[in-house]
């Protein structure tokens, strides 16, 4: 049955451009901008509730008219409405340098549901590291284990649910695994003969490989956003308003407060003013990667200068509104196909045939409408040393340009790659100040040479699989790059005048950290420095997923409702992923060129051996693991020593590794009370059999395990005991200083080794500085972590508690002044107030030793200098801090402080993918990272003569 009209099925309810709401309807809980893939689930969730009063407004036309349900649904009309202005924005972008000046087409959905109404309907999540990364780019709360759950909650798929698959979401999912057209098979087949392993699930366990697609289609019609979450019955919710047709010129502030929208008829024919809707919460923008950022710029948030140059008066200045661009570009290789069994009978060509398809679809679902026709495709690595697929295939029976459109007269076959991993990185801004001005689209392709170097080959990689015995029966001649397209400069030639876009940008507004000068909304999707504003769609992707972006713009947008709604998080969901355990080819050993001809000469790397582990009590899940994952991939047998205040978690750790199937004594644990520590730790040392000795944890337990280490000359890696300074000169953005001392001091009580340990604040500042810090500690809820709110629990024990006391009272007996706290608090022995000194010099022990406790020294300076030289006064050296505005500081200031890592403007000094570790007496060697993985590793030269 055909679909009703959205109008007709809300009679109560008329479209804005009649500008008839009425006063009493002009406000609303919850406006929400833009009706694309997140903007349908957020007022569908948001809605839920029936005290929360949503407006959904949407530029474009509904889906629900006669001629638009059939359009839309028919996933066979997919060519048609791709480039109809009727569904799309069109955009085009800049002229691109590295694309022979070409300015591509970037078409976007202006229709109800958004680009997941006109979208060639791939559901694809990307790659697990992709969402680890996101976290740790200070997204927290966005991991894959976090993801994952609202993956599941969104989808229905039609094979079933498991532990990566949904059953009773909105999103209907679907996957034919045997479709009619033969030459799905036979890519999936000639990928296979070229080395590239049968993944029977890109989103589950493994993406990497070829195999069977999944697609929002279900029953033979387009599974949109609109169809899935806007059904008949939460249309029919008297607390959800949906209007189409509804252009937003801006966004309403006061103050700092964003307080409603102002809109017009997307069809501009009177010269009635605009009308200004409320939001007695929040205003949302879903708007995508375009439009969020264009609409942010009109309203006066970006950077102030831009908005200054095109008339815009500043509301509040936040650079990176419309920065860090990603997107996927692509490249289509056609070959003609031998056997007329392609899609060239359902082309143009062939209208009787094209409509006898569309009779087959009305009447009973069935024949090639259906289906988009990218049904088969894959993930796969560029080159060796990428650690996750960098480049995807997607295989069309047909032969059609960028915007889908015939490509040529007779049958062909295409197979599209797009590199995933780009490192270029564009920007939206404004070209006027007129809303319906198109905003400057650069992408800046190819900016970069490695992006170069992986288009070029992954064409190359895609030519091979293109050229395996599968296709022998079908594959004609190279139409487009043609053979005598062969070397990097005639590939790199034809890339430039072919590439094209993937439909896929994102990151224009991206989620961070409050104090990440890159970033615009913070974990929770609101705007830095304003109230009552979020963004919910693609634009706030940390960075770009490996795969397309629907599905995990639907998930964005399912995770963030439970935020905005207050309600709790879905429980983490741990499964096991695959990871290609040869990916880091970078430690596998090379050739050196021998000074005799008869001679080779291999340089290997090797496991060192048998490694002795010891971890603190501290993050304990998260410091095993990085402790963990090096030696295990190095090939090493471990023997771990946990802390005994947490040995639970190295055992869960153990039972887990066995569970997967690791083998019998590759990881070993003793467990130990703390008075017999010292006697596993002298075994592991002193054992002949053990190779390498890891530790981390205090700096006197560090220079006794290398002491007790040198009798058998083993390798040691320490990371020890930090006392890190924290500058604050007098240029910084003060509230992103204090935000990032906040972060740095209290994360765990203070209890971590890279918190900010002195903290030097320029005296022009000092008192204002102060003043804030004061106000913001006495804010702290102290309680038991379990508890909802509470950001300040207890020290892990009673000697810890006596420590910090003592360096507080030696600081007060010195003459420091304590503004906050200073004493333990009524919840109990083992708490301890959040403390701020002032008046603290060099005299006082809170100088040179580590707190590991809530308390804040507050010290002064006059100079760069000064501080330098007073930060760099200690044995320690692991973390450093410092915040400026001075791009020439931020160099100068990084060097010179005696680190092992520096976080300037950034609370952020550790993550998997880059090195940790510290100088001085703050260790020996580094842990993640290539580094991390060379620590456990032995370097052997083979030298092999009589060759000639």
């Amino acid at each position: 049955m055909l679909r009703h009209s959205l109008w007709s099925s809300l009679p109560q309810r008329r479209a804005l451009s009649s500008l008839s709401i009425t006063a009493k309807t002009k406000e609303f809980d919850y406006v929400v901008v833009g009706g694309g893939s997140a903007g349908c689930v957020l007022a569908n969730r948001l809605s839920a509730d029936s005290s929360n009063s949503v407006l959904l407004l949407e530029t474009g036309p509904s889906d629900r008219g006669l001629t638009d349900s059939i359009r839309l649904a028919m996933p066979g009309m997919l060519p048609v409405n791709f480039v109809d202005d009727r569904y799309n924005w069109d955009y085009m972008t800049e002229p691109q340098k590295h694309l022979n000046g070409r300015r591509l087409s970037w078409p976007r959905g202006r229709v109800l549901g958004g680009s997941s109404s006109i979208n060639a309907m791939i559901y694809s999540r990307g790659h697990v590291l992709d969402y680890e990364d996101w976290q740790a780019a200070g997204a927290y709360g966005w991991g894959y284990a976090d993801c994952l759950p609202y993956f599941r909650k969104a989808q229905t798929h039609a094979l079933g649910a498991n532990d990566y698959r949904g059953d009773d979401g909105p999103l209907q999912v679907t996957r034919r695994t045997q479709p009619d057209q033969p030459l799905f098979q036979a890519f999936i087949d000639a990928a296979v003969q070229a080395g590239y392993p049968f993944t029977d699930d890109v989103n589950g366990y493994q993406q990497e490989g070829v195999g069977w697609l999944d697609l929002t289609i279900h029953k033979g019609e387009r599974s949109s956003a609109s169809a899935a979450y806007l059904t008949q019955s939460v249309l029919d919710r008297e607390n959800l308003t949906v209007l189409t047709g509804s252009f937003v010129n801006k966004i309403l502030f006061e103050g700092k407060k964003a307080v409603g929208v102002e809109v017009e008829p997307h069809q501009v024919s009177t010269k009635e003013a605009p009308t200004q809707i409320r939001a007695m919460k929040e205003v949302i923008l879903s708007s995508g990667a375009i439009n969020s950022p264009q609409l942010l710029m009109l309203s006066g948030v970006g950077d102030a200068q831009h908005l200054k140059e095109v008339g815009v008066p500043v509301v509040h200045h936040l650079p990176a509104v419309g920065q860090n661009m990603e997107d996927h570009l692509g490249a289509y290789l056609h070959v003609t196909c031998k056997k007329p069994i392609t899609l060239y009978h359902s082309t143009p060509h062939f209208p009787h045939k094209m409509a006898w398809i569309g009779i087959q679809w009305l009447a009973s679902r069935s024949g090639p409408g259906i289906s988009s026709h990218i049904e088969a495709g894959g993930f796969f690595r560029s080159a060796p040393g990428k650690r996750r697929p960098d480049v995807k295939w997607q295989f069309v029976p047909g032969a059609t340009d960028e915007r889908r459109q015939v490509l040529r007269d007779g049958h062909a076959m295409m197979l599209h790659c797009a590199t995933l991993r780009a490192t270029s990185r564009g920007f939206i801004k404004l070209r006027s100040a007129d809303p319906r001005e198109s905003p400057i689209i650069q992408p800046n392709y190819l900016d970069t040479e490695s992006d170069r170097v992986n288009l070029r080959n992954s064409v190359r990689l895609t030519r091979e699989v293109l050229a395996q015995e599968a296709f022998e029966e079908f594959r004609g001649d190279a139409i487009s790059p043609t053979e005598s397209v062969q070397s990097d400069a005639e590939i790199d030639a034809w890339i430039r005048q072919h590439a094209a876009t993937d439909y896929h940008p994102s990151s224009t507004n991206r989620m961070g950290n409050d104090n990440d000068a890159n970033t615009v909304v913070d974990p929770q999707a609101r705007v830095h420095g304003l109230e009552g504003l979020r963004i919910v769609d693609a634009s706030i992707m940390p960075n770009n997923v490996s795969g397309n972006l629907n599905a995990p713009t639907i998930m964005v947008a399912e995770k963030t409702a439970d935020l905005i709604l207050g309600i709790a998080a879905l429980p983490k969901a741990g499964v096991p992923v695959y990871e290609s355990r040869n990916w880091e080819t970078s430690q596998s050993g090379f050739l050196v060129s021998p000074s005799q001809p008869s001679q080779k000469i291999i340089i290997t790397k090797e496991p060192v051996g048998v490694c002795g582990i010891m971890t603190p009590w501290n993050f304990p899940y998260a410091i095993l693991g990085l402790n963990l994952a090096p030696p295990l991939a190095a090939g090493c047998t471990l023997v771990i020593k946990p802390a005994s205040e947490t040995p639970l978690s190295m055992l869960a750790l153990a039972r887990l590794a066995e569970d997967v199937g690791f083998p019998p004594g590759l990881i070993n644990v003793v467990t130990a009370s703390r008075d017999k520590s010292d006697e596993i730790a002298r075994m592991l040392t002193s054992s002949k059999d053990v190779r390498k000795i890891s530790f981390v944890g205090s700096t006197k337990v560090g220079k006794s395990l290398m002491r007790q280490s040198a009798a058998t000359v083993k390798r040691v890696s320490l990371r020890l005991s930090g006392n890190a300074p924290f500058i604050v000169f007098n240029d910084a953005n003060m509230e992103q200083a204090l935000n990032g001392l906040m972060e740095t001091k209290f994360s765990n009580s203070g209890q971590v080794c890279i918190a900010s340990n002195r903290i030097f604040i320029h005296s022009s500042i000092y008192d204002e500085f102060t003043t804030k810090l004061v106000e913001r500690v006495k804010l702290l809820k102290m309680g038991s972590p379990l508890e909802h709110g509470v950001q300040l629990g207890p020290l892990i024990d009673t000697s810890v508690v006596k420590k910090v006391s003592e360096l507080v009272d030696d600081a007060v007996q010195h003459g420091a002044k304590v503004l906050s706290g200073g004493k333990t608090s009524k919840l109990g022995k083992n708490f301890y107030e959040a403390t701020v000194l002032t008046n603290v010099d060099e005299s006082m022990h809170v100088w040179q030793e580590e707190i590991f406790g809530p308390v804040v020294p507050l010290f002064t300076f006059s100079s760069e200098e000064e501080v330098v030289r007073k930060a760099n006064d200690t044995p320690m050296g692991l973390a450093g801090y410092f915040y400026t505005r001075d791009v020439a500081r931020m160099f100068r200031v990084a060097s010179e402080l005696e680190c092992g890592m520096v976080g300037v403007n950034s609370s952020m000094v550790k993550h998997v993918g880059v090195p940790y570790g510290g100088v001085k007496e703050s260790g020996i060697g580094r842990e993640g990272s290539p580094e991390g993985l060379e620590e456990y590793l032995e370097t052997k030269m083979v030298c092999i003569g009589g060759l000639n």
